[in-house]
C-alpha cells in the first residue's frame, strides 16, 4: 500500500504495518527533508520511501530530480533508519 503526502510528490510504500503514533513522527521527517531537497535543486520531482517488508526496517529511499538519486539504511530503530537514509540522499543532490 502507498501512501502519498504533499500533493503527491511524497510516496511512503509499505508503511501500513507501522504504528500510527511511529508513523506521523516518520511524516514529519520526511517532510522536513524534503523541504531541505527542494531548496537545494530546482528540478525536484518525487521522493519515494520504501520499507522493504521482510525485514526489521529496511529503507529504500530514491528520489528523482534532473536524475535519480537512491540510498539505503538498515537498522533496529525505524527513526535511525530513516533518517540516515535521508542525511545519505540529501548529500547526493
Amino acid at each position: 500500500m502507498t501512501i502519498e503526502l504533499g500533493d503527491g510528490i511524497i510516496e511512503l510504500v509499505n508503511f501500513e504495518i507501522i504504528d500510527p503514533l511511529e508513523l506521523s513522527v516518520i511524516k514529519k521527517i520526511i517532510g522536513k527533508f524534503t523541504e531541505d531537497i527542494l531548496e537545494k535543486s530546482n528540478s525536484f520531482k518525487k521522493i519515494t520511501v520504501e520499507l522493504e517488508k521482510d525485514s526489521k526496517y529496511e529503507i529504500n529511499i530514491s528520489i528523482t530530480a534532473d536524475r535519480i538519486y537512491t540510498s539505503t539504511n538498515k537498522n533496529d530503530n525505524i527513526f535511525y533508519a530513516v533518517n540516515q537514509a535521508l542525511k545519505d540522499i540529501l548529500a547526493k543532490v
